[in-house]
């Protein structure tokens, strides 16, 4: 009799399974500094950008490929605020989350292969009724039992590590300030609540890069170019943040609400059809089992449109206060300009003026009259040679 191991790769296939269940390493929250790395060049750029959009000398519109325009420099820098975005939403709660949803897909996988596994195992052959050539092609009962023993091995290993990764998204959490239950903390876990993890992972970000750009700003005496960048830095992480939260309704207005919705109304349509069969004499039992299912269905997706209202307000509110917090970071951004400009202005002059002061000018040259004494020169001398001319005559 063949070998199965060889004849079905089964060791390197239970290598290949257990291999992703190497103990992962911790993850580590990303450090204030390791933020900025990625972010200073976004930013810089992105101010430059905005500085431009706010020019008057920038037009709403060109025909020109080559010039900018306040609605080039708009779309320009919303795919900045989108990068940045995906930066500043960098926390260890959405690696831990990430990490589960790789393991849960690679459990519905093993899921799939065991479904498989015991359909094949109805009509399998025993191993013992295999000749050496069908044993290379064939599986046997006992091969595919063996399969699925290691397959739901992995499956308990892959869900242990889907429990402890558990564990650390509820503890990373606090470190963007979503201190919540453990049941609550499972919540955050679904795709709708993912965007409420990156705002939270980006307004903890810009609260960690903001407190060390003020000590850097109050090291430097508030310098007007530190302030400057300072301040156009603020504007830029509070526009961020805003367009993160006109998304985060925009998705719930857009998606969420309209396919539950769709859902509420395919239900109703099952239960009436149900309802209109019970009327033609249909299995009643059954019709009535499926209508009590609809109508738990439309209960359920009315609780959680609830949720995603009030989620929704709680996000509009919130934005009315970031708006306030953009106006004024705005204003100071330009105050801090204006004191900036006015500075060079200054300065400039003083230059200037001490340029000016340093002028001297040359002493004023003594007029000889050089050529008209030349000229009485030789007036005199041919006078002189006239006098002795005539004496020799007379």
């Amino acid at each position: 009799m063949i070998d199965l191991d060889a004849a079905y790769g089964v060791r390197r296939w239970v290598g290949e399974r257990l291999g992703s269940l190497v103990k992962s390493k911790a993850i580590q929250e990303p450090t204030t500094a390791e933020i900025w790395d990625q972010v200073s060049p976004l930013l810089d750029r992105g101010l430059t950008i905005y500085d431009k959009k706010e020019s008057a000398s920038t037009p709403d519109f060109t025909l020109n490929p080559l010039k900018d325009s306040r609605n080039s420099c708009r779309k320009d820098l919303e795919q900045i605020l989108d990068k940045l975005l995906d930066v500043l939403g960098l926390c260890g709660a959405s690696e831990y989350r990430d990490r589960i949803r790789v393991l849960q897909m690679e459990n519905a996988a093993s899921m799939k292969r065991i479904g498989d596994d015991r359909q094949q195992l109805l009509s399998a052959p025993p191993e013992k009724s295999l000749n050496a050539i069908e044993g290379i092609w064939m599986r046997s009962r006992e091969g595919l039992q063996e399969q699925i023993d290691i397959e739901t091995n992995v499956i308990a290993n892959r869900s242990q590590q889907i429990e402890n990764s558990k564990l650390g998204f509820h503890e990373h959490l606090k470190e963007i300030d979503l201190d919540v239950s453990p049941q609550t903390a499972n919540s955050f876990l679904l795709p709708i609540e993912d965007d409420i993890v990156s705002m939270a992972a980006v307004i903890s970000n810009i609260k960690h890069l903001t407190v060390e750009l003020e000590h850097l700003l109050a090291e430097r005496r508030e310098e007007l170019g530190e302030a400057m960048r300072y301040y156009g830095v603020y504007v830029l992480l509070v526009l961020a943040l805003d367009r993160l939260e006109k998304q985060f309704v925009k998705k719930i207005d857009d998606e969420f609400l309209l396919r539950l919705k769709k859902l509420s109304r395919e239900a109703r349509q099952i239960i009436a059809d149900a309802r209109d069969q019970i009327s033609k004499g249909g299995p009643e039992q059954i019709l009535l089992a499926n209508i009590e299912t609809n109508n738990r269905t439309i209960g359920g997706c009315q609780m959680f449109a609830n949720i995603l209202e009030s989620q929704r307000q709680t996000i509009l509110d919130r934005n009315c206060e970031t708006q306030r917090v953009f106006g004024a970071a705005v204003n100071t951004y330009r105050t801090v300009r204006i004191a900036a400009d006015v500075r060079k202005v200054i300065g400039e002059c003083q230059m200037a003026f001490k340029a000016l002061r340093e002028l001297s000018l040359p002493q004023l040259r003594t007029f000889q009259n050089i050529q008209m004494n030349d000229e009485l020169q030789r007036l005199a001398e041919r006078l002189a040679d006239k006098g002795v001319s005539d004496g020799l005559v007379s």
